[in-house]
């Protein structure tokens, strides 16, 4: 498959994770953060299971052998859903997912500098820093707008 799709998928997908920001944060004024944050993850897993269902192709069982570390993307899923419950009305939306992905892009370089869970190298050089840089920039600039409206 073109690689242009994966990127548009994950473009979309950046659409899905502002939306469901906002609608977590929203439900987390109505009926509590950490309850949710477990609806959120309640309602995503019946979800999965009715994929998993008719239309997994995987093994399944397998998840015994698995490292144990391998095991623990659902909790760190609960701590982000439950971090952006108690960010967003705070902070905003924009400044919530600009932060978490700024976040997201620093370890994902650490990760691909040093290989770590079995991806790809892919080294620090001076392109990564600037853009690393720019973003740390532009968070400011968003988060100073919050401030000035």
């Amino acid at each position: 498959m073109n690689k242009i799709i994966y990127v548009i998928l994950m473009v979309l997908s950046g659409w899905a994770f502002g939306i469901q920001s906002s609608i977590n944060s929203s439900l987390g004024k109505r009926i509590g953060v950490y309850e949710s944050s477990f609806f959120s993850f309640a309602l995503g897993t019946a979800a999965l299971l009715l994929v998993v269902l008719f239309f997994g192709k995987g093994n399944l069982p397998g998840i015994m052998q698995v490292p144990k570390w391998q095991l623990i993307g659902g909790l760190l899923g609960a701590f982000i859903v439950t971090s952006m419950v108690s960010a967003v009305p705070n902070i905003g939306a924009a400044s919530a997912v600009f932060a978490i992905m700024l976040g997201q892009i620093m370890i994902s370089m650490i990760i691909d500098h040093f290989g770590l869970f079995n991806v790809p190298v892919i080294h620090f050089n001076l392109y990564r820093l600037v853009g690393v840089v720019l973003m740390i920039a532009g968070l400011l600039f968003i988060f100073k707008g919050n401030l000035t409206s």
